[in-house]
This record gives structure tokens, C-alpha cells and sequence, in this order.
């Protein structure tokens, strides 16, 4: 779909959601049904929000499903909405919490520095979301083959830039809760120079144990992540943002970042028995 209605003012809260994407139809690697899909590793969801605005997922227990609850802007924004209170626990294909931005034209960026020259709210991109509260435990666990990078296939919570003109801004990700995740407890990818805006993003409060189970063969080349690890940010292009007050434990990488990511911060965290706080690579 190319087009259609911004949805706003939905809530979806207290829904015990579970065992979907079962469809025999051509699937993928990742369990996720792509016959009639446009974004395969953003298919057979639990909770899906695409293109809806000041709306609300609360209070849902979502499970053993591909993904767990997404927000995503397919042909215009997603912005605004908060996800709260949820349990995402056991959807082994995919990340339990997912903002990825699928536009092209969220952002305008120049051709040739891929500077981003203006932001296009009104047309696309991942933004102004508050994801609070939740626990998001052992998802994404199914390994990945070879040549998507191997390891894990999906993180406790992520933001994703999927391509030239996507971006996932101005988002919080705040007080949650994630263990065992395949991925690291919280991940950004943005992997293909081009506009892909991450800046200003928020984690902060977040309680993050033993993750990147599965290890993170997309964060590179020439630099990947096959340790434990609570936070993993990975971006092609300078980004900014803020690292703050989370208590990670119990893993060998607290953070682990792209030579290319500012993060501000990252002294106020709280690190138990981790081996390296904060890795750059």
C-alpha cells in the first residue's frame, strides 16, 4: 500500500495475543510469512501499528509470535503513540518491540554527502513515540544463516532505519525491562548511507540482563558484536543521542557503539558485572 489514512486516537490494551504468523506461505528464514508481504522481517506480528498517531498498546501480553508490537510508517508517519505495560516475551523470529521506519521520504537528504537537508514529518518517519514500562524478554532467540549475518534475529526492543530516506526520531524508550533477547536488549540499525535519521532518541531508566544471546552479525562489517551485550547502536552516518540512567547487568558488553554514534550519558549508567561498559567499534 502506497497510500491511505493516517489512523489516530487507537487504543489496543489488555488482549492476550498469540501464535500468529502460522501462514505455510513461502516462508522465510525467520518463520515470517512473505507471500503477500512487502517487509518480510516485518510481518506476522502480534500488535502492528502502521501510519497511526497519538494511539496507545498497553497493558497486552504478546507472545510466540514473529514480532511482538510494531510501529511503522509504510506511507506516512508514525508518531506520537505510547506502548506501555506490555509483556513481550517469546516471539522468536523477530524483536518484541520494533520501530523501524520503512519511508523513503521521511527525511530529504543530499545525494552525494547523504546530509540530511530536511525533515518530512508529515511524510514518513518513526517519531515523538514513548515505549515505557514493558518487559521484553527472549525474543528474536532464532538464529540467522550466514548470509543475513548470522546470530540472533531480533532484539528485546529496536529502532531500525531501513533504508535512504527512513528515520526513527525524538523517541523514548524508558523504564523497560529485557533479558535474553537474541539481539541486545535495546539495538539501533541504520546501515545504508543515505538520510537515515536516528539522532535524539532516549533510553533512559531501562533494567537490561544478559542479551545478544544469539550475537549481532549485522553490526559491521568491519566491526560485529558476538558478545553478550545490553545496548548496540550501529549506524553508516553520525548520529546523536542520549544513554542514560539504565541498570545493566550480567553481560560482557554494557554498550557497545559504532565509531560514528555520540552518545550522552553514558557515565550515569550503572553497570553489575559486566566486563567492558561502553565498547566502540
Amino acid at each position: 500500500m502506497s497510500s491511505g489514512p493516517v489512523l489516530s486516537h487507537v487504543t489496543v490494551s489488555d488482549n492476550d495475543v498469540s501464535d500468529n504468523d502460522v501462514s505455510d506461505n513461502d516462508k522465510g528464514f525467520n518463520g515470517t510469512e512473505h507471500g503477500n508481504c512487502k517487509y518480510p522481517g516485518d510481518c506476522g506480528g502480534g500488535i502492528h501499528f502502521s501510519v497511526t498517531t497519538h494511539s496507545v498498546v498497553s497493558d497486552n501480553t504478546v507472545n510466540n509470535n514473529s514480532d511482538g508490537i510494531l510501529l511503522t510508517d509504510d506511507y506516512g508517519p508514525s508518531s506520537h503513540n505510547v506502548v506501555e505495560h506490555n509483556v513481550v516475551d517469546h516471539n522468536l523470529s523477530e524483536c518484541g518491540i520494533v520501530l523501524p521506519s520503512h519511508s523513503s521520504k521521511a527525511v530529504t537528504f543530499n545525494p552525494t554527502t547523504f546530509q540530511v537537508t530536511a525533515v518530512n514529518p508529515t511524510m514518513g518517519g518513526v517519531y515523538d513515540n514513548v515505549v515505557r514500562d514493558n518487559i521484553a524478554d527472549d525474543n528474536g532467540t532464532n538464529k540467522a544463516p550466514p548470509q543475513f549475518g548470522g546470530g540472533g534475529s531480533g532484539s528485546g526492543i529496536a529502532l531500525f532505519g531501513s533504508g535512504p530516506g527512513s528515520a526513527v526520531y525524538d523517541n523514548v524508550v524508558d523504564g523497560n525491562e529485557a533479558s535474553g533477547n537474541g539481539l541486545a536488549g535495546i539495538t539501533i540499525h541504520a546501515h545504508l548511507p543515505g538520510g537515515e535519521d536516528i539522532n535524539a532518541n532516549v533510553f533512559t531508566h531501562n533494567r537490561l540482563g544478559t542479551n545478544n544471546v544469539g550475537g549481532d552479525g549485522f553490526d559491521g562489517p568491519p566491526t560485529t558484536d558476538f558478545q553478550t551485550t545490553g545496548i548496540a547502536v550501529y549506524s553508516a552516518v553520525p548520529a546523536h543521542m542520549t544513554i542514560t540512567d539504565n541498570r545493566i547487568h550480567d553481560n560482557v558488553y554494557g554498550i557497545w557503539l559504532s565509531k560514528t554514534i555520540t552518545a550522552h550519558g553514558l557515565d550515569d549508567n550503572n553497570y553489575d558485572d559486566v566486563v567492558q561498559k561502553v565498547f566502540v567499534g
